[in-house]
């Protein structure tokens, strides 16, 4: 569940980005802080 919600997260900001509502760059820091919560609540096999 928590990868879920940490990829809605970063989904929403992409379409705030495509809205003009944020920077580009907000989303490579918001993606590259998320990484680690999806792969932690990803299943292993």
């Amino acid at each position: 569940m928590l990868s879920f919600g940490t990829i809605l997260v970063v989904d929403w900001l992409g379409f705030l980005w495509l809205l003009g509502k944020v920077e580009m760059h907000a989303s490579g820091k918001l993606e590259a802080a998320a990484k680690p919560l999806i792969w932690l609540g990803s299943p292993c096999c």
